[in-house]
């Protein structure tokens, strides 16, 4: 039996748009189980943060190897594995930008630091509304980020939280011009993602990529074969001896380059693409 590794990506793969899985949780429990006793080691690939990916390991049952910020970070067990060492500048830049505006004291900036992610999800929310603040933009800041930087931007209109590309862009400039002052050299290529339709600011290493930490797995676990289950092409591990597999509400682009292609979205598509893989040993070419 092959000793597989198998990777999944979390946003539109293991959870839908809505960061909610697609079936029962018993049965997705049951599944990482089962795939458990087949040989297969189950684990996490994302640009998400290892402490929100933890999180969700612990709650569906997963107890493999979490690859986390693009690469990044690495999290085995308790263990945790910092890939790039430039990359332990980026809580200083976030608590410089953080102490700026609390020095500024500015009325009309809703600050927020934490684990953001449900709460901008809350924000946007037609059923959420401003009561008790004057606050024209609302700057929510991932604060459990250790190897990069996120952070969400809404503006107040009307009494409705809603994405203001505008401000997203000040926001990045601000966090782009505290990065050249803290960071090394390399800032000036930090990869910088700006998703308007999210409102959502990311900034990566620009070494970065999910790749980078393979070699440090197939190390630690001497794996035969790895496994990538995802949507987008950002799931695509450019190396030798990597397969790819598909969700359904995967983009046809992605779709091209897999082994596997699920009939099934989200959730109950990883459930069948595991279930795949524990029944046959695919030999890589």
């Amino acid at each position: 039996m092959l000793k597989k590794l198998v990777l999944i990506d979390l946003d539109k793969t293991l959870v839908d748009q809505n960061y909610q899985i697609t079936i029962s949780i018993e049965k997705l429990h049951e599944t990482i189980r089962r795939a458990r006793s087949h040989g297969l080691i189950v684990g996490l690939c994302s640009d998400s943060s290892a402490t929100t990916l933890s999180r969700i390991a612990l709650e569906y049952g997963i107890e493999g190897p979490i690859i986390a910020e693009r690469g990044a970070m690495i999290k085995i067990g308790e263990e945790e594995i910092r890939v790039i060492p430039d990359t332990v500048v980026f809580p200083d830049i976030r608590t410089s930008f953080i102490n700026n505006y609390l020095e500024l004291m500015v009325d009309d900036i809703l600050l927020v630091v934490g684990d953001v992610n449900q709460l901008s999800r809350e924000f946007l929310s037609p059923t959420f509304s401003v009561r008790n603040t004057t606050a024209k933009t609302a700057v929510l800041i991932n604060g459990s980020r250790k190897a990069s930087l996120s952070f969400y931007v809404l503006a107040n209109h009307n009494g409705r939280w809603k994405n203001d590309s505008a401000m997203l862009d000040e926001v990045s400039s601000q966090f782009i011009t505290l990065g050249s002052k803290l960071a090394g050299a390399w800032w000036k290529d930090a990869f910088i993602e700006k998703n308007n339709d999210y409102g959502i600011g990311i900034i990566h290493h620009p070494n970065s990529e999910k790749t980078i930490a393979l070699p440090i797995l197939q190390d630690k676990f001497k794996i035969d074969e790895i496994w990538m289950i995802g949507d987008s092409m950002s799931d695509l591990l450019k190396q030798p001896r990597i397969q790819h597999a598909a969700v359904a509400n995967a983009i046809p682009e992605f779709k091209s380059h897999c082994q596997l292609v699920s009939s099934q979205t989200f959730t109950a598509g990883v459930v069948e693409l595991l279930e795949k893989l524990m029944s046959f040993d695919v030999k890589i070419n």
